[in-house]
């Protein structure tokens, strides 16, 4: 296992902000895996199954290269407001650290189709390493001096090095699910993380899908040159349950989904294990937000992985203002107008009115 630090940020008193990333050499010329944690500084659980899966590295050294990035975003890390870790939004900007990863512009979209044109009659193992270099020069070009920016397009460079990309978050008050391309849909069931949303491939800025993206206009544009290339990336996020939790012990149940996602890849010298989990699969489109009508303090009837049916109560809502003569005109409740399964939740009880409280995933 070798190590170096990567700078991400200065502090207004000269102090730089470093992060270590670990590359383990692979025996074999199986896939490149990148894998992340932390780029919202709050969600913490990914960089518990990052270190056990250095502890299974070190005694299983992988076929394939690794390179694994915990805590990519210290300076997320470490702004705290009281016990509360403000680590999803730069507080100067207000910018979600997760939106800005590389994302061709018009000018950088030509230059894949003239990539493309010049570089079609070569070996597709060569027409790959050159494009990884191409598209990591375009986004490190591309980098402007914006905090969030850079420290988006500083990890997706790390990344697209790479041939499939693992970013680890958490959510608020959350069930374990992963997000994932359409195409990736079958792969996907080897994480063994029974909640799987899938997007088509677009043009996003987190990095998950800026990851794709470049080799879907490449593949694209040699198709239309009547060359024939696969599409043979994967990049995932996956959410490893709630915000602002660390746990050891449940990070050994989440690390053999990795292990098993990374024996299929032939990352690793493991037997592959196909799931028998029953999975609750669904579009982007149908995760649906579900915002509270109501202000005043939540009492939660549904909790984060539980199934609700259409009408169900999933909340009740109670505001001392509408209490004038008994306790039922300070009670209101919030019901499903879906049939799905709860993702995530407000980690709050105190709620305004047009809160986001709940994440469902439609049936």
């Amino acid at each position: 296992m070798d190590r170096k630090e990567i700078h991400s940020r200065t502090l207004a008193n000269g102090q730089s902000l470093t992060s270590p990333v670990f590359f383990f050499k692979g025996s074999s010329t199986g896939p490149k895996i990148y894998i992340q944690a932390s780029m919202h500084g709050a969600e913490v659980q990914g960089n518990a199954v990052i270190f056990e899966l250095i502890k299974y590295l070190e005694k299983n050294p992988p076929l394939s290269d690794i390179t694994i990035a915990p805590l990519i975003n210290p300076y997320a890390t470490n702004l705290k407001l009281g016990e509360y870790s403000f680590g999803r939004f730069e507080p100067t900007s207000g910018r979600n650290y997760n939106r800005y990863y590389f994302k061709p512009n018009h000018e950088q979209e030509m230059m894949i189709e003239q990539f493309a044109s010049q570089h079609k009659n070569k070996e597709w193992s060569e027409l790959k390493s050159l494009f990884k270099s191409f598209i990591i020069n375009l986004a490190q070009a591309d980098q402007k001096g914006e905090y969030t920016h850079k420290i988006n397009h500083q990890a997706f460079c790390l990344a697209f090095a790479s041939d499939i990309c693992l970013d680890m978050h958490t959510a608020s008050h959350s069930a374990r699910h992963l997000y994932t391309q359409d195409y990736l849909e079958e792969e996907s069931k080897s994480f063994g993380i029974k909640n799987i949303i899938l997007s088509p491939v677009i043009k996003t800025g987190d990095l998950e899908g800026a990851f794709v993206y470049p080799w879907l206009r490449l593949q694209q544009e040699l198709q239309k040159l009547s060359v024939k290339a696969p599409l043979e990336c994967s990049s995932y996020t996956l959410e490893f349950g709630s915000q602002e939790r660390f746990s050891l012990e449940s990070a050994k149940e989440d690390l053999q989904g990795v292990l098993n996602f990374l024996a299929l890849k032939k990352a690793i010298d493991k037997n592959y294990s196909s799931p028998k989990e029953e999975f609750h699969i669904n579009t982007f489109e149908n995760y649906i937000s579900i915002y509270t009508p109501y202000a005043g303090l939540v009492d939660y009837k549904v909790s984060p992985g539980q199934k609700v049916m259409k009408g169900e109560v999933l909340a009740e809502i109670i505001n001392f203002h509408h209490l004038q003569t008994n306790t039922k005109e300070a009670s209101q409740l919030l019901i499903s107008e879906y049939e799905g399964v709860i993702i995530n939740a407000l980690d709050s009880s105190i709620a305004h009115e047009g809160v986001e409280v709940f994440r469902l995933l439609k049936s």
